[in-house]
């Protein structure tokens, strides 16, 4: 498979873990996560992703999430040739940042994970950002781009972290392919 960037539209940060002297501090939306509950979360030590298992299972986490990038790859091989957003989702987890690129149909294979009686706000956000996708508001507005490609999808991760009750599902998000 072969990708190429057409387009990026701000510098790109896409290092998985970054210094505190090297942190954005554009993060707009932040929240703190409450402990975990014992008989009903699993903790942050048995998490799958490294990164998760440093997070205090019995304190307060401030969190903070943005999606600040994006691209447009194509995507050329023998059997399909398109082109897709790749967003870039940076997370603050206690102190720590974290970032990763993730293509779109990633996040919304996420999004389909999202139960629907627990996380409405993110669902009817993502709707808002799905919904408006036709090839020709596509081709004809660059305000449809600029509201579609970054707008929506960071509210999407802010609704995200407003209706999470600890900080699994935003991990689940960054890593999920």
């Amino acid at each position: 498979m072969f990708y190429l960037i057409f387009q990026a539209l701000s510098k790109s940060r896409a290092t998985s873990s970054t210094s505190q002297s090297q942190l954005p501090n554009s993060f707009s939306v932040c929240r703190t996560l409450p402990p975990l509950r014992d008989q009903h979360d699993t903790p942050y030590y048995r998490s799958k992703y490294p990164w998760v298992r440093v997070l205090p299972s019995h304190g307060h986490i401030k969190a903070s999430i943005q999606i600040s990038d994006f691209r447009v790859v194509e995507t050329t091989d023998l059997e399909t040739e398109h082109a897709e957003y790749m967003y870039l989702i940076e997370m603050r987890l206690d102190g720590r940042y974290f970032s990763r690129w993730r293509r779109f149909s990633a996040i919304a294979r996420f999004v389909g994970l999202l139960d629907k009686n627990e996380f409405q706000q993110s669902l009817e956000v993502w709707q808002l950002a799905t919904g408006k996708s036709s090839r020709q508001e596509v081709a004809g507005s660059i305000g449809w781009r600029s509201t579609t490609c970054t707008e929506l999808p960071e509210e999407f991760a802010h609704a995200l972290l407003a209706e999470c009750s600890n900080a699994h599902l935003p991990a689940e998000l960054l890593e999920y392919s």
